[in-house]
């Protein structure tokens, strides 16, 4: 199995990570940036070229394996996204069954007009069956129908149905909701969303990839600027003091806390936000202060826990005047004040600044 990890700032100035997978010829790709995980590729704005190709690879072979349409399909369904229209967030069934395959062009009106007719026709034969089922033709109908010439009403109604439902299908056969199906050389026709495609990756995606992530950890380095990891706390806070102009020495304290916990460069300072205890470090919120600050934290988090999700639950008045709150929130402590304070994952991150402990807890 492939794995390459990949981690960068983007234009906005958040810090991206970003997981890559390649396994029995399925591609996958991960992120995080700030509070998105997963498929976060919206929310990166690339600074570079090399940032535009890695959400490129993204956006084209993740998941290569479980494509709804085939390559012309997707094509158009992407190609119509990215085009700055108020209906641009129409799904890839709408989009693609509005689409005509002759002009070329886009008919608002292709799917809800043509879905109609065909969801009417339905409807209508299978309300024709039940009628069916419950009054079969006498022999005297079958004898009549069949001196005249005539089709019983129930094959009569059945056909005149059954040719308007064929007609309105062969309306959407003429968009590109159906197109050829790659996995037969027979020209099957493929209705989109019917089931998983595969498309197969190119032979050097791993090379690919590798010389793209080369680049960018390239460039990061060249924009990060001078690392601090050798400089003294002493040396760190001076410099922060004098470039940075924060808000007092205690707030550029807590500045340089951050800047050790999560291995800043130079060029990085600048991406820290600080208010109060609330921090942002590269687009991503943290609560984050001294030891005892972190404490008087926690106190009010249990404290807003027990008001907000506790007495709610204890309907009786005189009950919750014997509800042992110091009692509960020792018990509560047990498990560490990263499982109150920490809203992603539970961890803690700490330092030692002038000896005082900081500690960061990510939102």
């Amino acid at each position: 199995m492939y794995t390459r990890k990949i981690s960068f700032v983007d234009k906005e100035h958040n810090k991206v990570s970003i997981d890559i997978r390649i396994k029995e010829g399925r591609f996958s790709m991960s992120g995080n940036i700030g509070g998105c995980s997963g498929q976060c590729y919206d929310s990166i704005v690339p600074a570079n070229d090399s940032q535009v190709m890695l959400l490129g690879i993204w956006d084209k072979w993740h998941l290569n394996d479980v494509k709804a349409g085939t390559q012309r399909q997707m094509q158009i369904i992407k190609d119509y996204k990215d085009k700055e229209t108020s209906d641009k967030e129409k799904d890839g069934y709408h989009i693609l069954s509005s689409y005509n395959r002759a002009t070329g062009d886009m008919i608002g009106v292709h799917y809800d007009t043509v879905n109609n007719e065909i969801n009417k026709w339905k409807k209508e034969i299978d309300a024709l069956n039940l009628w069916y089922r419950d009054n079969p033709p006498t022999k005297s109908e079958l004898h009549i129908a069949e001196i005249s010439g005539t089709l019983p009403y129930y094959e009569a109604k059945l056909a005149e149905y059954g040719k308007s439902y064929l007609e309105a299908m062969e309306a959407l056969k003429a968009t590109m909701l159906y197109d050829i199906d790659p996995r037969y050389g027979d020209g099957t026709l493929y209705e989109y969303g019917s089931s998983w495609l595969a498309v197969d990756l190119p032979e050097d995606i791993e090379e690919q990839v590798d010389n793209i992530c080369d680049e960018i950890e390239e460039e990061e380095e060249e924009r990060k600027g001078e690392s601090v990891a050798d400089w003294s706390d002493e040396r760190l806070l001076e410099y922060v003091n004098e470039h940075l102009s924060l808000f007092g020495n205690r707030d550029n304290e807590l500045c340089v806390a951050l800047i050790r916990i999560f291995d800043l460069c130079v060029n990085d300072f600048e991406d820290i936000i600080i208010n109060g205890n609330q921090c942002e470090v590269q687009g991503t919120n943290y609560l984050a202060g001294s030891d005892d600050e972190m404490d008087d934290e926690w106190d009010d988090s249990l404290d807003h826990y027990i008001d907000e999700c506790l007495m709610p639950e204890i309907r009786d008045e005189n009950l919750k005047r014997y509800f042992d709150t110091e009692s509960w929130k020792s018990d509560a402590k047990h498990d560490g004040r990263g499982h109150s304070l920490n809203h992603y994952d539970g961890g803690e991150e700490s330092t030692k600044i002038n000896g005082t402990w900081y500690y960061a807890y990510r939102q």
